[in-house]
């Protein structure tokens, strides 16, 4: 971390109820930033929405970054950030994660080798998350997808304070593993907050598979209960019978599919490659003209991924016509279908 240029920043770790030494180690760390801990001590009301609401309270930022304990952040991560909230302060920034494969050691984390080693790669099927193949078929233009919310992970997940404190945190009732960081996006989605999809803000998951599986059986009943709460407090939420509902969230833990509106065949086609720094300018200019336009398929292939395309294009919002937008970098050759639910 300090190695960061940015503007100031505060870290807050909140242990709930950890018995392996973290406030020990936290006390040997080589501050160069502000740096607060706190335990919480296990209790019936212990969960993870709890944990991440105390933390919430806590914060003097205007900006709150969400990061479980089992991410490694780049040095520039704090500046994909500020890049992001210099255009708009009103946004939810979902970042994505690649999915580390083994265990790494420590001494790779400090010298930073593990990036070398690790980092996205389209042919490295390995490495990818659920979103990676589901954002490759929809867009990786938040505002080009009917349920964005449902991207939003908490292990790399940032939004304003004051939206946070406006719909008063995590639901704290979500107490089972699963679920509670999608309801709140869902939450903040409904009263206007926007949604930004960050190609460029990865963090590396660290390696904690099950017999092949990312998520042990023994959390699927967490799921499962998280999923009964979130439809006693969100019905119809996305016009699906209840039993399909159940099956979306499960396959959260693994294979998370969740099939959209498929664009009519009579829907005119347009395809844009920007490849050229300089036409830039024009292109916004088009894409906007044709953003308003009717029963339009606008796809913009984003070959260069070095401007503010990625968060601009998001920015316009909802549009007659909502761009699709994809960073080439992150552009599977094979195609893997949505599951229809």
């Amino acid at each position: 971390m300090e190695d960061i240029q940015t503007s100031d920043f505060e870290v807050i770790v909140v242990d709930d109820g950890s018995s392996d030494n973290t406030k020990d180690y936290i006390k040997g760390i080589n501050e160069n930033y502000e740096l607060r801990y706190v335990y919480l001590e296990r209790c019936e009301n212990s969960c993870r929405s709890r944990a991440r609401n105390y933390g919430i309270k806590m914060a003097e930022g205007q900006i709150i970054i969400f990061i479980d304990a089992d991410i490694i952040v780049k040095k520039d991560y704090l500046k994909e950030v500020e890049r992001c909230y210099s255009m708009d302060k009103n946004i939810m920034l979902v970042g994505l994660r690649v999915m580390l494969p083994q265990n790494v050691p420590f001494e790779m984390v400090q010298n930073g080798s593990v990036f070398e080693k690790y980092s996205f790669d389209c042919e490295r099927y390995e490495l990818h998350e659920f979103r990676c193949d589901i954002l490759n078929e929809l867009s990786y233009n938040a505002s080009a997808i009917q349920a964005p919310f449902l991207y939003g992970q908490s292990c790399n997940l940032i939004a304003p304070k004051s939206w946070l404190d406006e719909v008063n945190g995590f639901d704290e009732d979500f107490k089972a593993w699963g679920l509670e960081d999608i309801e709140l996006c869902y939450r903040l989605w409904k009263i206007g907050l926007k949604f930004i999809i960050n190609s460029k803000l990865d963090v590396l998951h660290q390696f904690h598979w099950v017999e092949e599986k990312v998520v042990e059986e023994s959390k699927i009943a967490g799921v499962v209960e998280n999923t009964r709460l979130f439809l006693l407090k969100h019905q119809n939420t996305f016009n699906l019978p209840e039993e399909k509902v159940y099956e979306l969230f499960k396959s959260l833990a693994n294979n998370f599919w969740y099939t959209e509106k498929q664009l009519p065949q009579s829907v005119n086609r347009i395809v844009i490659d920007f490849k050229n720094l300089n036409s830039l300018k024009i292109l916004k200019q088009n894409i906007t003209i044709l953003s308003d336009l009717e029963d339009i398929d606008i796809i913009v292939n984003d070959y260069l991924e070095s401007t503010d395309l990625d968060i601009w294009i998001q920015l316009l919002g909802k549009r007659n016509s909502a761009p699709r937008y994809y960073p080439m970098s992150r552009k599977l050759k094979t195609a893997i279908h949505a599951l229809t639910l």
